[in-house]
Parts: C-alpha cells; structure tokens; sequence
C-alpha cells in the first residue's frame, strides 16, 4: 500500500496545509543543524494542531534516546525517523526505552551495497498486522534517499529491485516521475 510523508513542518501554515492535503505521516526535524529544524516545545504546539488522522514523525540524527523518548512519551511523535549513524544497538536500545515506538531508519542509496545495508537492519518481514510491525526490534521501516536527506535529487531507483523491506522513498520525487515512483 501506498503512503504518503510530509516532512519539515515548522509553521502553523505547514500544519494547515498538511491537515488539507492529508497525508498518512508528517514529520517534525528534531536536528539542530537543519534549517527545518524546530524545538520540542515547538513542534507541540504544531502537533496540537495536527490532525488525528496524520501520523506524527519525528526526524533526528544521532539523538540522545532520552530525547527521543521524551517526545514520544509526551505525544509530541509517533515515530521516530533516524538520519545519522544510529547503530543495530541504538536502535535496540530505543525500542526497549520505548516499547511501541516503530523507526524508520534511513539509509543513502549512494552508501555502497544498498542490499547489504537493509540486510543490517533487518530482519524484515512482510506483516499482515500492524502488531508484528510496533514489536520487532530493529527498524520496522527504511528511509532510502540520496545521501544526506534534504536534498530533493533524485538516485537510480533501479538499485530497489528485489528489495523486500518495507521502506519509504525520498529525494527527487516530482511529476515528472510519480507514476514510476508509485510503481515501485
């Protein structure tokens, strides 16, 4: 099935659009050095407004879990999206500090063996319950970009073929290449 992100939410008219367009996920940059980057304090007062129906994401790189753990805990994110160079371990750590939390972990297509790197954080299954999904404890999905997130170019899909893990595609997405991006 096909779902929908929107990342980088930092303004009340962010959430606004948002709330029209009604994607399934949204996503709030906990990262400093981002310039969609914005506070917890912040980003509560957004999700307040956010609607119900959209899931919220929070997108860090190499956060301290507690962090992490704070901004699920008090609702602000209903999953956490990991950029950096988060380990197996960090991963496993989180979902022992935060027991339902499902991650998306992303990788950069540019980053060598790509089939080598999804098999790192895997095991993935495909899931008939959403359940099985929250209780792995590794990442329940992937984030495959290219390179650094952010950049809107677009890498060889190509690479994808034969992938099985459930992941979400960023970076270049345009109407130019939708349709073959849906296809995928």
């Amino acid at each position: 099935m096909i779902k929908v992100k929107i990342c980088g939410l930092k303004r009340p008219e962010d959430i606004s659009y948002v709330n029209e367009a009604a994607p399934e996920y949204a996503g709030f940059v906990f990262y400093e050095k981002s310039r969609r980057y914005v506070s917890g304090e912040q980003a509560a007062k957004l999700r307040k407004a956010l609607s119900k129906y959209v899931t919220s994401v929070g997108v860090f790189v190499d956060a301290d879990i507690k962090y992490i753990k704070s901004l699920y805990e008090s609702g602000v994110i209903d999953i956490a999206q990991l950029h950096g160079k988060e380990s197996v371990s960090y991963i496993k750590e989180l979902k022992v500090m935060c027991a339902d939390l499902p991650v998306i972990k992303a990788i950069s297509a540019d980053g060598g063996d790509i089939k080598t790197t999804i098999g790192s954080y895997g095991p993935f299954k495909k899931y008939s319950d959403g359940e099985s999904i929250k209780k792995t404890l590794t990442a329940n999905f992937l984030l495959i970009d290219n390179g650094a997130g952010g950049t809107g170019k677009r890498f060889d899909w190509s690479i994808l073929d034969g992938i099985e893990a459930p992941y979400f595609l960023a970076g270049g997405i345009d109407l130019s290449n939708i349709k073959e991006a849906l296809k995928l």
